[in-house]
């Protein structure tokens, strides 16, 4: 039976608590931290997108991320992964809003759709999709705007929003009215709001389409999805939290697990087991937690209970006992720590590549060297580069390369020089890597301009 909802997952936040092994280019929800049922390693994506398709939910559901991550995004969730760009980190607010505008102006969905918004950073029990396909009729039967998911209030927690309803409730249909939705509560307001019975946020909401886009028209802005992606970065700053307070806002509550997936504490119990290592200290097993990714071993002796990640963007060793305090009385999320100016690793949909060097230089040019390994039967886009040259080196592998319309086939061994404003493209007939060396002007947002994403666009039939 067919569903009238539509959901987004907003994964477009570019937080980097799990730094060094998230930075710019991946964000802490595409990190493969996780364990998945088959033993092998999941993103928090991964496992969203997974439990949506158990649910029988996954047909009904875009993604909403940045340009920068959309790459990444198809190469864990797959190419035809529905995604709705955002132009840059607004908030929930205003992802909701293009969200919105997407469904009605790109969709052409009917302004009596359900749209439910799902967070990208939470570790729930496949229980909680049923919370998400009751939220239509909830919407409806109570004659909200509005209709949350949340979680009682065991504790207050850091960043953590704190949610007050009518304790009577309406128990027949399962739904509370919403009193009050404080969104940074400081941790003595945050204890007095779970005394009193208060929830936690799960971050996942739904509306009516068509309130949303009322909403958009009375501001004087544009419902449709390509004007508001334009207009993105000018809108004014609004919070989720005054939202609420100014819309009729139902609540709906989810008993199951439900974890805030934010740091390395609250990742800690769905660790894959290859990353947890048991060792005894004070007559106990206390775990500590090991993610390398470098050409290096790394040795830990005489320690327990810690955390060390290590990629090629830095080494963290964190105390998974606890640590300092920040200004509100909550543990501190993240320690200080050294940020390079590029991030020296980048998951690609055809693959990885990693920064060997970089160098800039007085009159504005840049040197950059990286090792880029692609999967079989995957390709570069067919692009022009304005500003930039680039030198190959196979290092391994066979591949087809395409400059200027021009086929031909290179192995291990071979250069390729690549002059600026040359149309070029690469497709990995095996396993491959080569070297790059990339001179010129290496951050401009426009030098590269994108022919063709896929091999078979372009006419060609590979080996």
């Amino acid at each position: 039976m067919s569903l009238a909802l539509k959901i987004m997952m907003m994964a477009g936040g570019n937080d980097q608590h799990l730094w060094p092994l998230a930075n710019s280019l991946r964000a802490d929800q595409f990190v493969p931290l996780l364990e998945r049922p088959d033993g092998g390693k999941e993103s928090i994506v991964q496992r969203i997108w997974r439990q949506l398709e158990a649910a029988d939910l996954q047909d009904y559901a875009h993604v909403c991320t940045t340009l920068e991550q959309a790459e990444l995004l198809q190469k864990q969730l797959g190419q035809l992964t529905p995604v709705v760009l955002e132009p840059v980190q607004r908030g929930t607010y205003w992802a909701a809003a293009l969200a919105a505008a997407y469904f009605h102006s790109i969709a052409c969905l009917s302004m009596n759709e359900t749209i439910i918004v799902l967070p990208a950073n939470i570790g729930v029990q496949q229980s909680f999709y049923d919370c998400i396909r009751s939220l239509p009729k909830l919407l409806k039967d109570s004659g909200n705007e509005l209709m949350l998911i949340g979680i009682r209030a065991e504790e207050p927690a850091a960043e953590r929003a704190l949610i007050l309803t009518d304790s009577r409730g309406d128990e027949a249909d399962f739904y509370s009215k919403v009193l009050s939705f404080n969104g940074q509560p400081s941790i003595k307001e945050g204890e007095r709001l779970a005394a009193e019975g208060a929830y936690w946020h799960s971050g996942a909401f739904a509306f009516r389409l068509g309130f949303m886009i009322e909403r958009l028209l009375e501001e004087g802005l544009s419902a449709h999805y390509g004007e508001l992606f334009r207009q993105y970065e000018a809108l004014s700053s609004r919070s989720f939290a005054t939202l609420v307070q100014d819309t009729r806002t139902g609540l709906v509550e989810y008993a199951g697990q439900w974890t805030e997936l934010q740091d390395w504490q609250s990742l800690r119990p769905f660790l894959h087991h290859d990353l947890v290592v048991m060792e005894q200290a004070a007559g106990r097993e206390q775990p500590s937690c090991l993610f390398n990714e470098l050409d290096l071993p790394i040795v830990v002796e005489g320690f327990s209970n810690i955390m060390v990640a290590a990629s090629r963007d830095g080494i963290r060793i964190t105390n998974l006992d606890g640590g300092e305090r920040g200004q509100n009385g909550y543990p501190k999320a993240e320690e200080d720590r050294i940020r390079l100016p590029l991030p020296m690793t980048e998951e690609k949909r055809w693959g990885r590549a990693e920064v060997l060097g970089h160098s800039s230089y007085a009159d504005g040019h840049q040197v950059s060297v990286r090792r880029l390994r692609m999967d079989k039967g995957k390709n570069l886009d067919y692009e022009i580069h304005l500003n930039r040259s680039e030198y190959w080196m196979i290092t391994a592998g066979e591949a087809e390369l395409l400059i200027d319309e021009r086929p031909s086939t290179v192995k291990t061994g071979d250069t390729v020089i690549i002059p600026p404003r040359t149309r070029h493209s690469l497709k990995a007939l095996t396993d491959l890597e080569w070297v790059e060396l990339q001179m010129g002007d290496l951050f401009s947002g426009n030098d590269a301009i994108v022919i063709s994403s896929t091999w078979d666009e372009l006419g060609l039939s590979s080996s």
